[in-house]
C-alpha cells in the first residue's frame, strides 16, 4: 500500500502497526492491535570503536530514504555507505570522523555514533528538533544538525544502554503480538 496507495484487506484479519509514527487506522471487520510491532536485534557486539585510530579524519553518509535531498557536505571526498556490506560499513563507521545521514529514519546514525564517529542527521526544514524525535532518548549520540554535535557528543555514554533496551523492548513486543495474535484467530 505504501508504493500504490491501494489497500486490499480481507474480513477477520489482525492487524499491527510498525511503530506509533503510523497513524491508527481501521478497516471494517478486521482488530488493529493497539500495541506495535517494532522487532529490532541490533547486533551491537559489532559496533564499537574498537582499532580505531586516535585522529579519525574524513567523512562517510548515507542518502537511503533522504533521496533527492541537498547534500550539505562535500560528497567527492566522502565515502556512501548505500549498499555497502555490515562490515564494510563497520569499517568505515570506526575510520572517520564526521557521519551525515540524509535519511531522517535509519539506524545507521546510531551505529556510527557507537562506533565514535559524530553522526549528523541532516535536518529537514520543515522539523524541528523535537518533531524529528519527540522522545530525547532516541536522540541520544546523534546530531540533529550541525550545531547540534556537542550536545549529541554529551549524550553517546547513554545511547549502547538505550539500544539494549529496545532489543529487550522488541522480544516483549513479539511476545505481546503472538499472544494478541492467537487470541484473535482462535476465536
Amino acid at each position: 500500500w505504501a508504493h500504490t496507495n491501494k489497500f486490499y484487506y480481507s474480513k477477520g484479519e489482525f492487524h499491527i502497526r510498525h511503530s506509533e509514527l503510523f497513524k491508527e487506522y481501521s478497516f471494517p471487520e478486521c482488530k488493529l492491535s493497539k500495541n506495535t510491532l517494532n522487532v529490532v536485534d541490533f547486533d551491537l557486539g559489532k559496533y564499537n570503536s574498537q582499532g580505531a585510530p586516535e585522529n579519525r579524519q574524513g567523512t562517510a553518509y548515507c542518502v537511503r530514504k533522504g533521496r533527492g535531498r541537498e547534500l550539505i557536505h562535500d560528497a567527492d571526498n566522502s565515502i556512501l555507505i548505500d549498499g555497502l556490506s555490515k562490515n564494510d560499513i563497520i569499517h568505515v563507521f570506526r575510520s572517520v570522523k564526521t557521519f551525515y545521514s540524509y535519511d531522517l529514519e535509519t539506524a545507521y546514525s546510531q551505529f556510527a555514533a557507537l562506533c565514535g564517529c559524530d553522526s549528523v542527521v541532516v535536518p529537514d526544514p520543515s522539523l524541528t528538533e523535537q518533531q524529528w524525535r519527540r522522545d530525547e532518548r532516541y536522540r541520544y549520540g546523534v546530531a540533529y544538525g550541525l550545531e547540534n554535535i556537542e550536545k549529541a557528543r554529551s549524550t553517546d555514554s547513554l545511547l549502547r544502554s538505550l539500544m539494549k533496551e529496545l532489543e529487550i523492548d522488541s522480544v516483549r513486543q513479539v511476545l505481546s503480538f503472538m499472544n494478541e495474535a492467537n487470541d484473535h484467530f482462535a476465536k
